[in-house]
C-alpha cells in the first residue's frame, strides 16, 4: 500500500513538472547592434556579448524560457527589426527586453519626446524608438524592457535618413497617400520651375547630398503623408528646412521658386 502511494506522488510529481515546464513562461529577448559603422562596431559587438550573456543569466535565474534574436550583421535591416518586433507573440506571463546598440539621432519631428531614432547605415534609413515602444508595449506581455544604448542629437531634417515607420505613416491610409501624388502630379496643370540659388550664389551640398534636393524631398514627403498635400505648402516647408540646415553649416542661399499651375 505504501509502495502503491509512493508511486503515485511519483507520477503527480512527475505530471506536475511536465505541466510546469510545457508551461513556463518565455522571455524573448531581441538584441539588435550596428556591426558595419567603423566607429563603434567594436563596441557594438562587445555589447551584444554581454547582453546575450546576461539574457542567459536572466532566463536561468528567473525560470524562463530563453527565445533570444540576435540581429547584427545583415539580418539586421530596419525592415527585419520592425518585422521581428511585430511578430512577437507572447503569453501573458512572458517577458520580452529588446536591446539596440548603435547610432541613434532626432529631428525636429521628434518634438518635445525624449525617444530618439534608431539610423541603420547601410539602408540609410532610420526606425523611431517610440514605434518600438508602442509595438512592444501592446503585446500584452507581464514585462516589457526596451534599452537603446545611442545618440540622441538633433540634426536638421533635410539630413535625417527616412523613417522606415512612423506616426504620420500609421495615421495616413495608403490610398491617402496615394491620393495626395495624384493630386500633386497628375491633377495639378501648368508649370513650375525651381533653382536652388540666386544668381550669384553658391549652391551647398555635403557628403549627404545637395541641402535643396534633400529639404525638397523631405518636404515632398511630409506633404503626401499629410491630410491634404499643396504645391504652396511643398515649396514653403523645403524654405524651412533649407535654412534651418544653411544656419547649421552658416553660409546663406536663397531658392527660387516660379510656379504658374492651377
Amino acid at each position: 500500500m505504501n509502495e502503491f502511494l509512493c508511486k503515485v506522488s511519483l507520477l503527480a510529481y512527475l505530471f506536475c513538472s511536465c505541466i510546469g515546464s510545457l508551461n513556463a513562461a518565455e522571455l524573448h529577448a531581441i538584441l539588435v547592434g550596428d556591426v558595419f559603422s567603423a566607429d563603434i562596431q567594436q563596441a557594438c559587438h562587445i555589447d551584444l556579448k554581454n547582453m546575450q550573456t546576461e539574457m542567459q543569466k536572466i532566463a536561468k535565474n528567473g525560470h524562463y524560457k530563453l527565445q533570444l534574436k540576435v540581429l547584427a550583421g545583415k539580418n539586421s535591416s530596419s525592415r527585419e527589426v520592425l518585422r521581428v518586433v511585430k511578430n512577437l507573440k507572447p503569453e501573458k506571463n512572458d517577458a520580452i527586453i529588446f536591446y539596440f546598440s548603435g547610432h541613434g539621432y532626432r529631428t525636429e519631428n521628434n518634438g518635445e519626446s525624449p525617444w530618439p531614432n534608431f539610423e541603420f547605415p547601410l539602408e540609410r534609413v532610420g526606425l523611431g524608438m517610440k514605434d518600438v515602444i508602442d509595438i512592444i508595449g501592446n503585446k500584452g506581455a507581464t514585462l516589457a524592457i526596451i534599452i537603446a544604448d545611442c545618440c540622441n542629437i538633433k540634426i536638421p531634417q533635410a539630413y535625417a535618413p527616412d523613417l522606415v515607420m512612423s506616426k504620420a505613416i500609421a495615421r495616413i491610409p495608403v490610398r491617402k497617400i496615394k491620393t495626395n501624388y495624384q493630386n500633386l502630379f497628375c491633377k495639378t496643370q501648368g508649370v513650375i520651375a525651381i533653382v536652388s540659388a540666386r544668381n550669384g550664389q553658391p549652391s551647398y551640398c555635403n557628403s549627404f547630398g545637395s541641402f535643396y534636393t534633400r529639404s525638397f524631398l523631405a518636404s515632398l514627403k511630409s506633404a503626401v503623408e499629410s491630410r491634404k498635400a499643396e504645391w504652396a505648402a511643398v515649396f514653403d516647408q523645403a524654405d524651412d528646412k533649407l535654412q534651418t540646415v544653411l544656419n547649421v553649416h552658416q553660409v546663406h542661399q536663397d531658392p527660387i521658386v516660379f510656379t504658374n499651375i492651377k
